[in-house]
């Protein structure tokens, strides 16, 4: 398969979306809630494209700010668009491709490992997330079921609860990673041989 055909599609995802990476916008009508957990609100609908700032996770659930009114309130994780952070951090990523592969590397040109390869991605766009693909999984951004993967998402990879392998999420069930000592950083399907089981998924907004 010629994994690099998916460049182009990703590329013209960088015109979708212009808001800071703080502020997120619904990708659908979206039902915000006023309050949540023993005694949730009757919820109210936003229409399609409505700009949040976000406030912090809360299970399910994400605290925000409706930026035109002001209102505090929740919206399902489910239910948010990414921001430009991701489509910018999985864009920079392809200028990397054939990096070489060094455990404990930090240097996206001379060498790097995967989770070096992340957390020197988001750095790049003014973001700091932890160094290692277990302490990413544990303490980083916000869990995402599969079907809601975008690019610039992070894909674990891992046994018994623990991420030993991570990938940034492309197009089409794609990842680049910084993989092994002959191949380097390289794009693969996340459901290629040779992988760790899929551990989970995550979003890093801002």
């Amino acid at each position: 398969m010629n994994k690099l055909k998916y460049i182009p599609a990703l590329m013209a995802l960088l015109s979708s979306l212009t808001v800071s990476a703080s502020v997120i916008q619904t990708s659908q009508i979206t039902t915000f809630y006023e309050s949540v957990g023993t005694q949730t609100s009757i919820g109210e609908e936003l229409p399609e494209g409505t700009s949040l700032s976000l406030i912090t996770p809360y299970e399910n659930y994400y605290a925000v700010n409706i930026i035109e009114t002001g209102e505090l309130g929740f919206i399902p994780t489910n239910q948010l668009i990414q921001s430009d952070l991701g489509i910018n951090v999985a864009t920079s990523a392809l200028n990397y491709i054939g990096t070489p592969y060094v455990y404990g590397g930090n240097d996206l040109v001379n060498g790097i490992d995967c989770s070096g390869f992340s957390q020197q991605l988001f750095k790049l766009h003014g973001v700091d997330i932890e160094r290692t693909a277990n302490l990413q999984y544990m303490n980083n951004g916000i869990f995402i079921s599969e079907d809601q993967l975008q690019p610039g998402d992070l894909v674990f990879f891992g046994d018994n609860g623990k991420a030993i392998h991570l990938g940034v999420y492309l197009y089409e069930d794609t990842i680049i990673h910084a993989s092994t000592s002959i191949h380097g950083v390289v794009i693969d399907g996340m459901y290629d041989s040779g992988f760790p089981p899929i551990l989970g998924f995550k979003r890093i907004l801002f």
